[in-house]
């Protein structure tokens, strides 16, 4: 990306955002890398960086610490490995150490959690130091650097033979001074070393009564350092053994040189991708530091920020005035205009807002994170020239004018389609009419361009402009007028008075200098500055008048949030009383059906007459009716329940709805029409639409019925039933199939059962008396509903109707009335 000019970091706040960058790393070469830090040179790249940015800032938030410690630069060590026979010093081997222990523990760590950071994982997965590096080191060094006596055999042999040479001249030399001392001759009681050598001090006068080498004498003289005879053998050992050691480390670190010379391909990326690591984990931090986002991007040249504060103001404030807040800058250029001329008084935060714009989008090209909201928008810009500030030069005989117009031909030669263009104080420095009469021809050879212009002014006639050319618009900041003070607040789609009076009011000017300069402004200059006034005022005052509609359209949804909850609750107790009232029902079925079977049961054991079948017929009758009494009672109470349970719900809504409304929702809960007119209720019998098919009606509920077609249970709307009858009453049909005996069968019109959610052994004993029944009532086939699982109830119960002699066969539902989770049992005559 192409920027313009070389002090445009200091010009938008750059800079500042930069030096807080750089006091979150420590080592000099991550601090370099800021220094030198690209633009990206498209928007695939902006997006990598910012991915890496947006996984740390995570990490760093919510994740375990990443076992990171800044290496040292190992670049000068890995080259001077590269010769034959080098041999790289200890602290140089410690450094290489910790680069290699870093990077492992990096790698393990990010690609332990690759699907949370796979941007960050991708990087450290390229980074492959063989274990060995690692490994052959620390079997060389200690923790503090030391090389250990276990780095090879020779050396431990040296050492232990240079400890034992190192006591017996200890021994020796500690002899050698007790005998002076007892002549008198010693000048101190401990032995020192001179010239590398153990000595024992001698009093000057002595000198000639101690047999020995005088290897050094004191500064004053009076003391002579001899190495006693008997130390002599002792010290010259201890030498040799010194040089083998020396040739033996020497040695040592050139094979140690060989493994990092062999691996310096891999150990300089891993220096590479750490150093860059080193960076944009900074970029994280400084990033959490400003609740900054990865934005949305755009490739259709619309800038979109919301809520958006300037870096610089917000790093200020961070450091030096905590109680201060940015004021965020809400702002929108190019999706229907393209150029946007920003007018408003002077300090009133115009040129903040332009470096916004600026610094927002450099900030991006660098892959850093922006403190706006994240539904703020961004196009990428392959360049981006600006105009701020002063940069007359006396050099190079340059006024401010003529600095402005040098960039402004930069401007116009090398401008695009994506191009941002930045303007400070445009037509400054110059005469205003003909600055004006420039500028206004530049705009409009910007826009036929297609760059993306944002200018700010004080001159009328270019807030005039962007009034009237298509593709410009005007913006301002807002001016308090009661308190003569800026708000900082920008606002789109008006111009903005400079309240050059005002402002010269606040300051204190006299009334008469003031007075003076309105009759020398004229009237027709002192009307727009009251008309663009006024607008100001119906803007703000809009703009209030918008912020009370939220805060009241914000209320309106708690309240209907609070009252959906109430509903839930409310249909959370019918569901409840309606499942008691079904479940109560059920229990009476099932005694009633424990009574069938048992008459039944007796009838076919005894082989009943007439007179004993009668009796039993009329039994069942009148425990039928008992019995559909019982549940048609326990239903209505249910339905009752239910209707108390609707009334708290629209009892709930009541002051958003007149009485009318209330009381025909209440009554659509219990009754729709049909197409004929004529009322349909829970019970009736209808037929669907222009079929010949009839069912009953068991549930009726907000325009819609629950209607049961034989055995399918079918959901449609009440528009679409037609009434045939009320409700019919229940019977007890008797088939009059007569056997070899001339005996009735006494039916009970039960063909469908659901034993799903059963143990197998109670399913077996429901199917069975299922079967019994239907046998009893002549029916030619039943439905079994088991459900589909994992089909251990579907095979219990058709190995139990294989062994039965009274079933013709069993098979499968259609797949259309439940396929496999229902088994159809054909029944014997």
């Amino acid at each position: 990306m192409k920027v313009s000019p070389d002090t445009i970091r200091e010009d938008t706040g750059l800079q500042c955002v930069l030096d807080r960058l750089r006091t979150h790393v420590t080592s000099a070469h991550a601090v370099r890398r800021i220094d030198v830090l690209e633009y990206a040179t498209s928007l695939e790249e902006v997006r990598r960086r910012l991915t890496f940015a947006e996984e740390l800032q995570a990490c760093l938030r919510f994740d375990d610490p990443i076992p990171f410690l800044p290496p040292e630069d190992t670049s000068g060590s890995l080259e001077r490995s590269k010769p034959r026979g080098a041999a790289l010093q200890s602290e140089e081997f410690m450094a290489i150490l910790d680069l290699a222990r870093t990077s492992r523990l990096c790698k393990f760590f990010f690609l332990s959690r690759r699907e949370q950071y796979p941007a960050i994982g991708g990087t450290f997965s390229a980074v492959e130091i063989p274990v060995e590096v690692e490994s052959t080191i620390e079997s060389v060094y200690d923790v503090d650097g030391n090389i250990r006596d276990s780095a090879s055999r020779e050396l431990r042999q040296i050492r232990k033979n240079l400890n034992r040479a190192r006591a017996n001249l200890r021994s020796a030399i500690m002899k050698a001074l007790t005998s002076a001392a007892s002549a008198g001759f010693a000048a101190d009681d401990q032995p020192t070393v001179r010239g590398g050598r153990m000595v024992i001090p001698i009093r000057s006068e002595a000198k000639r009564k101690v047999a020995g080498f005088v290897q050094d004498v004191s500064s004053s003289g009076q003391t002579i350092f001899i190495e006693p005879t008997e130390c002599l053998d002792h010290n010259n050992l201890i030498r040799e053994l010194e040089t083998a050691e020396k040739r033996e480390i020497e040695l040592i670190r050139r094979l140690l040189t060989d493994t990092v010379r062999q691996n310096s391909a891999a150990l300089q990326l891993a220096q590479d991708v750490l150093e860059e690591f080193e960076v944009r984990r900074a970029i994280a931090i400084l990033a959490n530091e400003m609740d900054a986002v990865v934005p949305i991007f755009n490739e259709d040249g619309a800038l979109f920020i919301c809520e958006g504060r300037n870096p610089e103001l917000l790093l200020h404030f961070q450091q030096n005035d905590s109680g201060r807040q940015v004021v965020p800058l809400n702002l929108e250029l190019g999706s229907t205009f393209t150029t946007l001329v920003i007018s408003g008084p002077n300090a009133g935060g115009k040129s903040i807002a332009l470096k916004s714009i600026g610094v927002f989008q450099l900030m991006l090209a660098l892959g850093i994170p922006v403190p706006v909201d994240e539904k703020s928008s961004f196009p990428f810009f392959d360049s981006i020239f600006i105009d701020i500030g002063d940069t007359q030069s006396v050099t190079d005989d340059l006024s401010t004018y003529s600095s402005h117009l040098s960039r402004l031909k930069e401007m116009l030669l090398l401008a695009g389609e994506k191009s941002l263009i930045l303007i400070d104080e445009a037509g400054a420095g110059t005469d205003p009419d003909e600055g004006m009469a420039l500028f206004q021809s530049v705009l409009e050879q910007l826009s036929e361009t297609g760059a993306r212009t944002v200018l700010t002014t004080h001159h009328g006639a270019l807030k005039i402009f962007a009034h009237e050319a298509d593709g410009a618009a005007n913006g301002s900041m807002i001016f308090d007028q009661e308190t003569l003070s800026p708000t900082f607040r920008y606002q789109s789609g008006s111009p903005g008075s400079s309240y050059a009076q005002e402002m010269a009011k606040r300051v204190g000017l006299p009334d008469s200098v003031l007075t003076r300069a309105k009759e020398l402004l004229g009237k027709g200059r002192a009307d727009v500055t009251s008309f663009l006034s006024m607008l100001q005022q119906k803007t703000e005052k809009l703009e209030r008048e918008e912020s009370r509609a939220l805060h009241a359209q914000k209320e309106a949804e708690r309240l209907r949030e609070t009252l959906s909850d109430r509903i839930f609750k409310l249909q959370a107790e019918r569901e409840e009383i309606l499942a008691t009232a079904i479940s109560q029902a059920e229990d009476v079925v099932k005694n009633a059906n424990k009574t069938i079977e048992r008459v039944v049961r007796e009838i076919r054991e005894t082989s009943a007459g007439k007179k004993e079948t009668k009796e039993a017929r009329k039994a069942v009758i009148d425990l039928r009716s008992s019995l559909e009494r019982d549940r048609a009672r326990l239903i209505r109470k249910g339905r009752r329940s239910e209707s108390v349970s609707r009334q708290k719900t629209a009892d709930e809504a009541a002051s958003n709805r007149s009485a009318s409304n209330r009381s025909a929702s209440n009554r659509s809960v219990s009754k729709e029409s049909s197409p004929g007119g004529d009322p349909i209720s829970v019970g009736d019998r209808v037929r669907l639409d222009d079929g010949q098919a009839t069912g009953d009606v068991i549930m009726l509920e907000r325009g819609k019925a629950v209607v049961l077609f034989a055995s399918a249970q079918v959901n449609v709307k009440t528009s679409r039933l037609i009434r045939v009858s009320g409700p019919s009453a229940q019977q007890v049909h008797i088939r009059q199939n007569r056997t070899d005996s001339g005996l009735p069968n006494i039916t009970h019109a039960r063909s469908r059962l659901d034993v799903r959610g059963m143990r197998v052994a109670e399913a077996i004993l429901e199917v069975t008396s299922l079967v019994d029944q239907a046998l009893a009532a002549g029916l030619l086939s039943v439905d079994i509903l088991h459900g589909k699982g994992t089909g251990a109830l579907r095979m219990a119960i058709q190995e139990n109707m294989a062994a039965r002699t009274d079933i013709l066969k069993f098979e499968e539902a259609h797949p259309d009335q439940g396929g496999s989770g229902i088994t159809r049992v054909w029944l014997s005559d």
